[in-house]
């Protein structure tokens, strides 16, 4: 059975208005990260799929595969691919994702927050359930708004990767490194 992993991506801009122009006003180069992060170096048997929530809360969905591999060497090709599957993809509404999430079932559900309980406590679950959706936040987490419909439509655990925040792309590389590893990836 595959592991399918599914990151959502709070982007604190319109998706709408990014253009390589605007690349660090609009913090296209920290979504191009998070993009690398989540298509490189794939788990094994795994799907990876990300959705980037904009302060709209419209959401663009990629796929993998959808981004060629040499793609993922360069953030600033990932930047233009990124531009064009914004002019060239539909997009959803956040309470769509979350309904296609919920019709899907089996999803562990999880927030990903400096105050969450710690990833070890849960770490054994994890490493057994097949569908992961994780909600990275931007550099101040969520909106509450984001926030409040997510808590609406599902019941989300909060988990940390320890007090320490991290970029959301550093926090993708930490999560694929412990499913890749298992349980015992974090004890000494």
């Amino acid at each position: 059975m595959k592991r399918e992993l599914l990151f959502i991506l709070q982007f604190d801009y319109e998706l709408q208005r990014i253009s390589l122009r605007k690349y660090y006003e609009v913090r296209l180069d920290v979504l191009a990260r998070c993009i690398i992060a989540s298509f490189s170096r794939t788990l094994n048997d795994s799907v990876t799929t990300v959705t980037i929530v904009d302060k709209n809360k419209r959401c663009l969905v990629i796929n993998e595969g959808e981004l060629e591999p040499h793609d993922l060497e360069d953030e600033l090709r990932v930047a233009k691919r990124i531009c064009e599957l914004v002019r060239n993809k539909q997009f959803f509404s956040l309470g769509e994702v979350l309904e296609r999430i919920i019709k899907r079932g089996n999803y562990a559900l999880l927030i990903l927050d400096e105050g969450g309980i710690p990833i070890l406590e849960v770490l054994d679950a994890l490493s057994k359930n097949y569908r992961l959706a994780i909600f990275i936040g931007g550099y101040k987490g969520f909106s509450e708004d984001i926030m409040e419909e997510i808590g609406k439509a599902m019941r989300p655990q909060v988990i940390s990767l320890g007090r320490i925040p991290y970029l959301s792309s550093m926090c993708i590389l930490i999560l694929k490194y412990i499913l890749t590893r298992g349980p015992t990836c974090l004890v000494n």
